[in-house]
């Protein structure tokens, strides 16, 4: 089966515009900006064909597809087909618009297709895509400075450039030592990161010590340190970094955190425990009265994506951009449906 997507998505935002007299196109446009306006702005049948156009078929017909040629642990895990996403709205192949409060695992921390991020992601593509980690790339060489100068300091930390979670905690473990501190006071000697500091870019890192980084003298990742990527995350390592990023996550999560509690007093049957810090959130659920995975589906249903935990509940993980106002909306929906389950 061929796709080429970039003539598909070309042809159907041409046809969608042509199909929107309402949507009124300037000539400097760029490409994302007549997506969102199709999304955003286009008549509902309009907006489901192009998505489903540009998907290449339904909820259903993908998953379908999906459960064919993908390990059933990922196939079978939520069967519907996210397609756009700006922000923390997503649209998916049956032109649904959901609000994200699951980040695809706490990964897109700056939103979906995050400007800065897209930015980025196209200066360093007209340059080169990566080197490979037996040379010392530019883009390679200004992430490790800055994620040095944000943990141990310049001249105090040095980092292994790595593609993911596991590759990050394996190399931590050479090393001997994992600790998680950004609100403990302790000072660690290596930290593992990965997840959300590529912005939605596969992207992992161990930072250490200099005396401790300074031991790893045979060790190795394929994909380490590509260009493209150490682009992209940078941005999105210098946009967290400033100081009132940082006091937005904590003033908007501070919101969610009392209105995930207020719901556990409101319906304590329900709903046997929340924690969670800044952004990051979980609801444990009576598994005896509510089944955590059917509550994922019928919240999606709803207008809201969440995560399951395990067998406990609900893992919530918007972007960190998120608005108080888009909380509150989330909040309603989350009262809404314990309201109608403890009828």
């Amino acid at each position: 089966m061929s796709f080429n997507l970039a003539s598909t998505l070309h042809s159907a935002v041409a046809d969608a515009l042509r199909s929107n007299p309402g949507i009124i196109e300037t000539q400097n446009w760029s490409l994302r900006q007549k997506v969102l306006a199709i999304v955003q702005e286009g008549l509902p049948e309009v907006r489901t064909k192009f998505l489903r156009t540009v998907a290449g078929g339904s909820n259903a017909e993908i998953t379908d597809r999906a459960r064919a040629v993908i390990a059933p642990c990922y196939a079978t895990a939520q069967p519907w087909a996210p397609v756009v996403g700006d922000g923390c709205n997503v649209w998916d192949a049956d032109g649904n618009q959901l609000l994200d409060f699951y980040g695809c695992v706490a990964v897109v921390n700056l939103g979906h297709s995050h400007q800065n991020l897209l930015d980025a992601m196209e200066a360093q593509s007209a340059l080169l895509l990566t080197g490979g980690n037996g040379c010392m790339n530019p883009a390679t060489v200004r992430f490790c400075e800055r994620l040095v100068q944000e943990t141990f300091g310049v001249g105090m930390g040095k980092v292994f450039p790595c593609n993911s979670g596991a590759d990050a905690n394996e190399t931590a473990i050479r090393l001997g030592s994992l600790f998680a501190y950004q609100s403990s006071g302790i000072v660690p000697d290596v930290i593992s990161i990965a997840k959300g500091i590529g912005g939605g870019l596969p992207v992992g890192a161990c930072v250490a010590k200099t005396s401790v980084m300074d031991l790893l003298t045979s060790h190795g990742n394929t994909y380490g340190g590509n260009a493209f990527c150490m682009a992209g995350a940078l941005a999105v390592l210098e946009l967290e970094s400033q100081p009132e990023f940082l006091a937005h996550v904590r003033l908007v999560g501070g919101h969610l955190l009392t209105g995930l509690k207020g719901l556990q007093d409101k319906y304590p049957k329900l709903v046997s425990g929340v924690r969670g810090q800044g952004l990051l959130a979980a609801v444990n659920l009576n598994s005896q009265l509510i089944d955590n995975k059917v509550a994922v589906g019928q919240l999606r249903a709803r207008g809201v994506v969440v995560g399951p935990l395990k067998a406990l509940g609900l893992r919530i993980s918007p972007t960190l951009v998120v608005t108080q106002n888009q909380v509150n909306r989330f909040l309603t929906v989350l009262d809404g449906y314990f309201g109608e389950l403890a009828v």
